[in-house]
C-alpha cells in the first residue's frame, strides 16, 4: 500500500487514511487543549504523511508508529502556535489520585506552560516515562519493551515522576499563597 501511495495512487491513499484516522484521531486528541481541533492536527498530520512518504523507512519501524510520531509532532507545533492565544489548563486530578493510590476530590488546573515546565524539570528516565505513559497512551509492558527495562521499572519511574510532579505543583500552590516551604 505504501508503494501505491508514493506513486499518487488515490485509492491506496484514501484506503491509508481510512485504516489509520480512527487511531491517530485519539493521539491527536491527547495532545488537543480547548482552542486546539484534534480533526484540524489530523488533518496537518496526514497532509505531512503523504508529503514525507518517501522518507519512510520499513527497516527502522512500522508505519503506524512512524505516522504517529507525526501526528505527535504536528499537535506539539498546533500547541506551540496557539499557546498564546489560549490559556491552557491541564486537569491534575489524575495526577493526584495515581501519586497517592486513593481517589481524591483534588482537582485543579494548572497553566500549560507550568506543566511543560515542571515536566522539563523531571530527570531523563521518569520525564521519558511520564511522557511515553501518561501522554502518549503506552502501557507498561510497551515501554519495558521499548526502553528494554523491567515494567516493575516502568510503574516504579511512572510513579516516582507522578509524585514529583505533584510536589512541584503544590510549591507552586503554596508559593501562590505567600506560604514559604
Amino acid at each position: 500500500m505504501i508503494e501505491l501511495c508514493l506513486r499518487n495512487d488515490r485509492k491506496a491513499q484514501k484506503e491509508l487514511v481510512q485504516n489509520y484516522a480512527p487511531v491517530l484521531l485519539t493521539v491527536a486528541r491527547r495532545y488537543s487543549y480547548s482552542a486546539i481541533e484534534p480533526e484540524d492536527i489530523l488533518q496537518d498530520s496526514f497532509i505531512q504523511i503523504f508529503t514525507h512518504l518517501n522518507q519512510f523507512d520499513a527497516q527502522r519501524g512500522k508505519i503506524f508508529t512512524w505516522m504517529r510520531q507525526i501526528v505527535i509532532n504536528t499537535a506539539l507545533k498546533h500547541f506551540r502556535s496557539e499557546k498564546n492565544k489560549i490559556n491552557g489548563t491541564i486537569m491534575i486530578e489524575d495526577l493526584h489520585e495515581n501519586a497517592h493510590g486513593s481517589e481524591s476530590d483534588f482537582s485543579d488546573t494548572i497553566d500549560a506552560e507550568h506543566w511543560i515546565e515542571w515536566i522539563n524539570k523531571l530527570p531523563q528516565p521518569y520525564r521519558q516515562i511520564f511522557n511515553l505513559a501518561a501522554i502518549d497512551g503506552y502501557s507498561h509492558e510497551e515501554i519495558a519493551k521499548l526502553l528494554n527495562i523491567e515494567v516493575v521499572t516502568s510503574r516504579s519511574y511512572l510513579h516516582r515522576a507522578r509524585k514529583l510532579l505533584l510536589s512541584m505543583i503544590q510549591q507552586s500552590k503554596q508559593l501562590e499563597h505567600g506560604k514559604r516551604i
